[in-house]
């Protein structure tokens, strides 16, 4: 975070885990950002050809980071309800959103 408040960007990190560790972390700079897209296409496309849960949670999931991905606002306010909480945990960091869409 900057000295004013404000969020700074110093480069982009495409991290790959398995399970609950880590296991690749790549680093981009900010003029690469076309090269870090291609190359989080390339990670993603190489993780969805492993077996995935075909739950509820789990397509719903996929839905909300779609929409997410493709700026559908629409898209999400249809899969979120008026309030909402987030709770993400993993190894390395986790946070938790409360509020509203």
């Amino acid at each position: 975070m900057g000295r004013d408040g404000a969020t700074t960007v110093d480069g982009y990190l495409i991290g790959v885990r398995h399970g609950n560790r880590l296991q690749r972390l790549e680093y981009f700079e900010l003029d690469q950002l076309p090269e870090a897209r291609r190359r989080f296409d390339e990670l993603v496309a190489a993780r969805t050809k492993l077996p995935t849960l075909t739950n509820g949670a789990d397509r719903l999931l996929h839905r909300l980071r779609e929409a997410r991905t493709l700026g559908d606002r629409d898209a999400l306010d249809r899969l979120l309800a008026d309030r909402f909480t987030l709770d993400v945990r993993g190894l390395w960091a986790s946070s938790l959103i409360d509020g509203t869409f």
